[in-house]
Parts: C-alpha cells; structure tokens; sequence
C-alpha cells in the first residue's frame, strides 16, 4: 500500500512560543539538522525516498477554474489558516498503521502530518 505524508509548518500562537531557526544556537541547529539527516537517510534506505520541501508559502499561487470556465490566478496557498504544507514524502508499507507509524517519526517540529493512502482510479 502507498501513502503519501504531507508535513505542515505552524505560523502563529503556538509557533511563536517555539524557537525560530536564527534563534538556535549552532549546537541546537546541528542537532535539528542531524536529526533531520537522520530521517532522510532512513527513508532513503528503509523505503527508498527522500522528502520534498516546498518553498517559502508566501511565495505560492494558485490555479482556479470556475464553473464558467475561468482561470483565475491568486496569491498564496490553496487553503487559508495557521497552519501551511511544508512538503512530503511517498511510502509503501502493508498497512495504515505502519504509515502512522512513520508519520510520528518524522514529527519533530510543530505541525501536523497528514497520512492519505494513494489510490489508482478504475477507469
């Protein structure tokens, strides 16, 4: 089974009780970055994939097709909120429960992981 992982960053109240990165020392940033490196080599070696990050999300556009068959342009993500998508990674394990299981160990920073199998549509 194929589940893709969506990690989500936190803006706001709870964020800002968390160190920004310019904040860390240079100790806590090579333990942050070592752990970080630490992740990405297992799913390397465990599920041969690697993390994709996205960019800054005050930087996104969106793409949106109304009913009348619009194309509209706008700034910013897709959703509104606290919380904004930080990037993913695709896995393939035999159930749900060990795709939660990665999930909570790639959780180090404030945020949310979304776990959603991937499906093939029957035609």
């Amino acid at each position: 089974m194929k589940f893709m992982i969506s990690f989500t960053h936190t803006n706001g109240e709870v964020a800002d009780r968390v160190p920004r990165w310019y904040e860390l020392t240079d100790d806590e940033k090579r333990g942050l970055g070592g752990h970080l490196k630490e992740l990405a080599d297992r799913l390397q070696n465990e599920q041969n994939t690697s993390m994709v990050f996205f960019g800054n999300p005050d930087d996104a556009r969106t793409v949106h097709l109304d009913r009348d068959g619009n194309l509209e342009v706008g700034d910013g993500t897709l959703l509104d909120g606290d919380e904004f998508v930080g990037g993913y990674f695709i896995i393939n394990v035999d159930s749900k429960e060990e795709a939660l299981d990665w999930a909570k160990q790639t959780r180090w920073l404030v945020g949310t992981n979304e776990v959603r199998q991937i499906v093939t549509p029957e035609a």
